[in-house]
C-alpha cells in the first residue's frame, strides 16, 4: 500500500519546495545545518533562529516533533527522496533530495 509518485505529487501540491543535493544532505553535521544551510535558508534565516525554534518545540520532520539533539540518521525520507519540514502548525516545506 505505498503511494505512487503521482499520489505524492498530489498530496504535496502547493507546498514550497527546496532541493537538496544528497551529498550535501550527508555532509550536514546536525539538524541545524540541514534546516539552515542545506535548505538555502528558505525556512529559517539563521542557525540561531533554528535553535530558538527547536527550543520552543516548533519544528517537525515528517510530522514528528524534533529537538536539537535529533540525529539526522533518524530521518527516513518519504519515497526515499522527500522530507516534510513543518515550522509551527501552518508553514510546511518539502525538501527533495537529489
Amino acid at each position: 500500500n505505498s503511494l505512487t509518485d503521482m499520489e505524492v505529487d498530489q498530496i504535496f501540491t502547493g507546498l514550497p519546495i527546496t532541493h537538496i543535493d544528497n551529498t550535501l544532505f550527508k555532509k550536514c553535521e546536525s539538524i541545524i545545518d540541514l534546516l539552515s544551510i542545506a535548505s538555502n535558508f528558505e525556512l529559517y534565516s539563521s542557525k540561531s533562529e533554528v535553535r530558538r525554534a527547536l527550543t520552543s518545540n516548533a519544528i517537525s520532520i515528517n510530522k514528528v516533533k524534533i529537538s536539537e539533539s535529533f540525529q539526522l540518521s533518524n530521518i527516513i525520507p518519504l519515497k526515499n527522496k522527500f522530507i516534510l519540514v513543518s515550522k509551527g502548525k501552518k508553514y510546511h516545506l518539502l525538501e527533495i533530495l537529489l
